[in-house]
């Protein structure tokens, strides 16, 4: 009887954590897990959120969010590229058949150069009759011993002609 007297008696100085030890329960919470019905409302909740932010974010970083327009906005541009490189080599078929091979690659590569470059700046708005001259008389030097007034008036030629495709878009 006394051992069950100073037992009862070890028993309240100990601490709540020592108790449910030494009865077998951890001292940590348990979770109770949710419902099936509610873990799928949860993921489809969460689903709509993460695709409004991509779509959102995918928008930002295309600008149009349309793939279809993204591709039409590409085919426009590889076409006016194609017209712009026609007019810069519209009535240059004599000088470019009296070139060696070696400057009729180098005078093909500059033209292509030549019409990106313009192509780029009629993409972003910003065409100085200028700067597509002075694009199109370096284009233009590639060629050796060409006339100096040729080269001015050929310039000025299809930089007009460039201009006036460039305002129609």
């Amino acid at each position: 009887m006394s051992d069950d007297i100073s037992k009862k008696q070890e028993k309240p100085f100990l601490n709540q954590e020592q108790e449910s030890k030494k009865e077998g329960f951890n001292s940590k919470k348990i979770e109770i897990p949710q419902a099936p019905e509610q873990r799928e409302v949860f993921k489809a909740e969460s689903r709509e959120d993460v695709s409004e932010e991509n779509k959102d974010q995918k928008e930002g970083e295309l600008g149009q969010g349309n793939i279809a327009d993204i591709g039409a906005k590409k085919q426009s541009q590889d076409e006016r590229e194609k017209k712009i490189e026609k007019i810069l080599e519209s009535d240059m078929d004599d000088i470019y058949l009296g070139l060696r091979p070696e400057k009729r690659r180098e005078f093909k590569t500059g033209g292509e150069k030549t019409a990106q470059q313009i192509n780029g700046m009629i993409d972003h708005g910003k065409v100085k009759f200028k700067k597509v001259i002075n694009l199109i008389k370096k284009w233009l030097l590639i060629v050796p011993g060409i006339n100096r007034f040729f080269l001015e008036q050929e310039a000025k030629l299809k930089t007009d002609e460039i201009i006036k495709l460039a305002d129609k878009n």
